[in-house]
């Protein structure tokens, strides 16, 4: 039968190649078809328009290369498996058509692919370090059935269906086009571009969890299944990126594009929280917008405003507002509730929060009775329980019309605390004390703060607490409040640090009291006590009877030493006049045995000795 694999008269040496043999296929004329599955050792197909299909039924092992020697040179495998333990090249042509599949060991560079129509058409690349070599047009791509397998992408690729497998994927400095979904195991992006292009299918996308260098969003939308984070670009074109329960982080450097520009236009794409992800960036001294909504018709974004020149903050909206205890909120109120949460430490953050009313075809998100003119950005956190939610002084509105934002005054958080906002009245229930400003400021060893209120109602007294890390507080005072007033009252306190070490940040806050035992919470101040530091010499150490102190005084004429045990309570202070080399004995006889922290204060300098008592 011409034509005919299986007919032994169609070959030179009398019979059908077997396992071992070299197939060469040399020219027009030549175009065996495969009814059977063998295995061959290599197959080349040299000839001009010479060929080989298999059935759609049997298979083709090829332990060694396919070499597709010239244009003409087609191997069809129709609804076939093609396996080819090494290399796949030549200026020839695979044709996937008909939904065929070729497992490939080594690299690929031949000269052209045709995918086909059919959706289930599919290149497994299973060696360990391969590289594709030429621009193909996949449908599907599996790389590896295990993570050994690695494959280089040497030029720009497309698959139009799908990007699976275990093992790695390397983009260089390449661009993928990618139709479908990509849930293959591990993704280098290096410096290559991704760009999601279900809009062609009109579908949407998942992808796992990669670190891209740039990524491009144009579908309907991106759903993450894994936690992403962008380098260098995350571009919006069209469709958003639907968080679920996983986060996207932009890296410090990256940027945020629609269109390849940077004017934000939310109709092109936002980030999507609608689940217990959050969104991550860093926020600018000059102001940066999250450009994050709730869903697919909620567009909510905030811009953050940082003190700090590099300021990354976590960000997370979600719809509804409710009381400290949990209870929802169905009045009064912008029904949204954003998330905030510092890497580190901010003593100021301002927000501006935007919402929609509904006149705009948009979201309904005021819950009537609402009053424009005199809402405020409220805020709690989760240093206490429960949270009181407090009014921030506000800067106004940005607009007027629908969209709508309001500027928040300036909060100060601790690290790794999450900050609850939302825009309403001055508080869901209404504060007894009405607080204008609170202050803190260090001078000559001690703290200052200083509060005035504009009005109280059943005010008992202040409560002002301390924390070394923002979390674990301390009451280190009470100050009388003035019950029912309408008039400006004026408070003070002073912190003299006499229990603690001051080095680094301390915050403040102020706990509010009333008559009825009901309390709220300020807003948190922080002081950062940078000491400068100078020599200071202690012996024996560890001490037994005495311990000596040598140390240089050049400023202010006195030197305050300071000895504390390790639950902060001083057991030896004293006050050293004198400038120049300086020493004092301190008896050490009566200590009980273990560790203490010397501190010795001269004027603006500061040293810290830790002490070990035998």
């Amino acid at each position: 039968m011409p034509n005919c694999w299986a007919d032994a008269n169609n070959w030179d040496k009398g019979s059908m190649p077997a396992i071992g043999d070299d197939v060469i296929i040399p020219a027009t004329g030549n175009n065996p078809y495969l009814t059977l599955s063998v295995s061959v050792n290599s197959l080349n197909i040299t000839g001009l328009n010479a060929s080989l299909t298999l059935d759609g039924t049997h298979n083709l092992t090829v332990t060694g290369s396919v070499i597709l020697s010239t244009l003409s040179s087609v191997l069809y495998t129709a609804k076939s498996t093609l396996y080819v333990g090494g290399s796949l090249s030549g200026n020839g042509i695979l044709n996937l058509n008909g939904n065929g599949t070729a497992v490939i060991g080594g690299d690929m560079t031949m000269g052209s692919l045709i995918a086909g129509s059919g959706v289930k058409s599919m290149v497994i690349f299973n060696g360990t370090n391969q590289n594709v070599i030429g621009s193909y047009a996949f449908n599907n791509v599996q790389v590896g059935s295990t993570n050994g397998t690695t494959v280089n992408f040497l030029e720009n690729e497309t698959i139009n269906v799908a990007l699976s497998g275990y093992g790695t994927l390397n983009c260089g400095n390449d661009t993928l086009n990618l139709t479908g979904d990509m849930t293959l195991k591990y993704f280098n992006a290096d410096s290559g571009t991704v760009n999601l292009t279900g809009y062609i299918k009109a579908q949407s996308q998942v992808i796992n969890g990669y670190s891209f260098y740039n990524l491009s969003i144009n579908n309907t939308k991106t759903y993450l299944s894994g936690n992403v984070s962008i380098s260098h670009n995350l571009n919006f074109i069209s469709g958003n990126i639907q968080l679920r329960s996983y986060n996207l982080t932009i890296l410090q450097g990256a940027q945020l594009t629609w269109n390849s520009i940077s004017t934000l236009d939310y109709t092109s794409g936002y980030v999507v929280t609608c689940g217990s992800g959050h969104f991550t960036m860093n926020a600018s001294l000059g102001g940066t917008v999250f450009p994050v909504g709730y869903s697919l018709s909620e567009y909510n974004p905030v811009t953050i405003t940082s003190s700090a020149l590099s300021s990354v903050f976590d960000l997370r909206v979600y719809d509804g507002v409710t009381d400290k205890y949990g209870s929802p909120v169905t009045s009064n109120a912008v029904s949204v509730t954003w998330l905030v949460v510092p890497h580190t430490s901010v003593s100021s953050v301002i927000l501006n929060p935007q919402w929609t009313d509904g006149s705009n075809f948009d979201a309904a998100q005021e819950l009537s009775p609402f009053s424009r003119d005199n809402a405020l950005v409220n805020y709690r956190s989760n240093l206490s329980y429960p949270s009181q939610w407090m009014p921030s002084q506000s800067g106004g509105f940005s607009n007027g019309s629908d969209p709508y934002s309001r500027l928040s005054g300036s909060i100060s958080m601790v690290a790794d605390s999450s900050y609850y906002i939302y825009v309403g009245g001055a508080g869901i229930s209404a504060l007894p004390v009405s607080l204008i400003s609170l202050d803190a400021s260090y001078q000559a060893g001690s703290v200052n703060l200083n509060w005035v209120t504009a009005s109280e109602i059943n005010n008992n007294y202040f409560q002002v607490e301390r924390s070394t890390n923002g979390v674990d507080w301390k009451t280190i005072g009470i100050v009388d409040g003035h019950g029912t007033s309408q008039t400006r009252n004026n408070y003070a306190a002073v912190d003299n640090l006499s229990d603690i070490i001051a080095s680094g940040p301390i915050y403040y806050r102020l706990k509010q009291v009333d008559f009825n035992d009901g309390f709220s919470y300020s807003d948190i101040r922080t002081v950062d006590i940078m000491l400068k530091a100078f020599a200071v010499q202690t012996y024996p150490n560890p001490a037994n009877q005495s311990l000596n102190v040598d140390w240089t005084g050049t400023e202010a004429g006195n030197s305050q030493l300071r000895l504390v045990n390790t639950n902060g309570v001083q057991m030896y202070t004293n006050t050293i006049t004198g400038n120049g080399a300086l020493h004092q004995q301190i008896n050490m006889e009566g200590f009980p045995s273990g560790s203490y922290i010397l501190e010795v204060i001269n004027g603006s300098m500061t040293a810290s000795k830790i002490i070990y008592k035998e």
